[in-house]
């Protein structure tokens, strides 16, 4: 329960990003292999899920929240580090880069990796 003026936090993927396209386009069994490569470990699940976007832009956040009565507070993104590439020291380097380009690039393409917003629960009128 969040009660009346309390604050949500939300974060997900950017469905505009390069990793959303990636997850769209691979089959799953491609998810798990690249989840055994990047953590061997026998105690880490390697199984992955199916992946759906439903939480993609700043507009459709902002539609889905006020859809179920919260006001939006904030929305904001960024890029990140490409933690998933770190198996690979070469390629995480360049993973490096382009994410600063990434950051770069954001006004013009909306090209950030992940979203995070602030919802707020209205006050109700008596």
């Amino acid at each position: 329960m969040l009660r009346e003026g309390g604050k949500l936090l939300v974060s997900g993927p950017n469905g505009r990003s390069y990793i959303a396209l990636a997850a769209r386009l691979s089959p799953l069994r491609f998810h798990n292999l690249v989840r055994r490569l990047g953590r061997p470990s026998d105690t880490y699940p390697v199984d992955g899920f199916p992946t759906f976007y439903r939480f993609s832009s700043p507009r459709t956040i902002r539609r889905l929240a006020e859809r179920v009565g919260f006001e939006v507070v904030s929305v904001e993104t960024f890029v990140g580090e490409p933690y998933y590439t770190t198996f690979l020291p070469g390629l995480h380097l360049a993973f490096i880069a382009y994410h600063l380009l990434l950051e770069k690039l954001l006004p013009v393409f909306n090209t950030h990796i992940t979203s995070v917003a602030v919802f707020q629960k209205p006050l109700v009128q008596t």
